[in-house]
């Protein structure tokens, strides 16, 4: 705002040196042109012949007048060009703050709607997770009594088993969707395995939506040390893969092939997570795809966090999202600097 208040002082005061100069250049012009008629007009009415030295004069006078107009025209020039040039770097970061202050409302209005989400969730959560709960610990109780009474009847103890994950999987998606609501925006980084990680945010979309696996290949591939450790908050990093896959997994709807590839591999200075699909982006849409508001689904399907929230939980840790423009296919990749990355003992994962 300071900048944008600084160029627009700039260019009030170089328009003021334009106008200026130009107020000069017709008061200077009126006056010359003045004078030569005045003599000229004294010479024709009066009882006066024109000598040649007086001609001579207001040949003189008019070509002094021809030079002072090309000499003004040459010096209004730069201030001409530099005025259109103020008025473009002014429109141009009145656009920018535009964009920027679009963001800021874009963002504040996920955050309250997440929010609002994490609060329905918490309630949920709270009035289900007791009776998924017992569900679950009788489901086990019987299918424990099953086993040592009536052990021939193991395919009602699988059923009883099958109730028992079931309800495990409802507390799952129910905590899921209370942590994901909430955001983890304030809490602290923690020290996590990678590999657990990656493996939780895919246990996570897969309790979400169970029936996308016969459907879509998701692939892990684990390039990195199984003892790598992210400095970092989970939640919000589960956030971002989700929403990856869920955008890989709409943009390859209607494709023979279908795939979607989830990859971590450490070089010298980072980390890399890439998110890949078997479908490809056009070169139209690639510059928009971090824009507010920006998306190439049908209405009712973009409900997501958006890739420029995405964008910024990334670089609040310190790493980058950003669309691999080399890839035959679609692939997003995270980097995360390897100040982030450790190896301690007794690690998550």
């Amino acid at each position: 705002m300071e900048s944008q208040h600084s160029q627009k002082s700039r260019s009030t005061k170089i328009e003021t040196q334009f106008f200026s100069a130009w107020k000069t250049f017709l008061q200077v012009l009126t006056t010359v042109i003045s004078v030569e008629m005045l003599i000229m007009t004294f010479y024709h009415f009066g009882p006066f012949e024109l000598s040649w030295w007086a001609e001579a004069l207001i040949d003189a006078g008019l070509i002094a007048v021809a030079i002072f107009v090309s000499t003004w025209c040459l010096h209004l020039r730069p201030l001409r060009q530099a005025v259109r040039q103020e008025r473009q770097n002014a429109e141009r970061m009145s656009h920018q703050a535009t964009i920027a202050i679009e963001e800021q409302r874009l963002a504040l209005i996920e955050a309250t709607k997440l929010s609002a989400l994490g609060e329905l969730a918490a309630d949920t959560a709270h009035e289900i997770n007791n009776p998924v709960a017992a569900i679950r610990l009788t489901a086990e109780q019987l299918s424990e009594l099953i086993d040592e009474q009536h052990p021939q009847s193991s395919d009602i103890s699988d059923m009883a088993k099958t109730i028992a994950e079931q309800a495990a999987r409802v507390g799952r998606i129910i905590d899921g969707l209370r942590h994901l609501a909430r955001g983890g925006a304030t809490a602290p980084l923690q020290s996590i395995g990678l590999h657990y990680l990656l493996n939780s945010a895919l246990r996570l979309h897969d309790d979400l939506f169970p029936n996308r696996s016969a459907e879509v290949s998701i692939q892990l591939d684990l390039g990195t040390q199984p003892e790598s450790t992210l400095e970092c908050r989970p939640i919000q990093i589960e956030q971002v893969l989700l929403n990856l896959v869920n955008n890989a997994y709409d943009a390859i709807q209607g494709l023979e092939n279908k795939w979607i590839k989830i990859a971590a591999h450490e070089s010298e200075n980072a980390i890399e997570v890439s998110v890949t699909d078997s479908g490809s982006i056009s070169s139209e849409i690639r510059d928009q795809l971090f824009r507010p508001r920006f998306t190439t689904k049908p209405p009712g399907k973009g409900n997501g966090l958006g890739l420029g929230i995405c964008k910024r939980i990334i670089e609040s840790h310190k790493g980058k999202l950003s669309l691999d423009v080399l890839s035959e296919n679609t692939r997003f990749v995270i980097r995360f600097p390897k100040s982030l990355v450790s190896s301690p003992a007794g690690n998550k994962g």
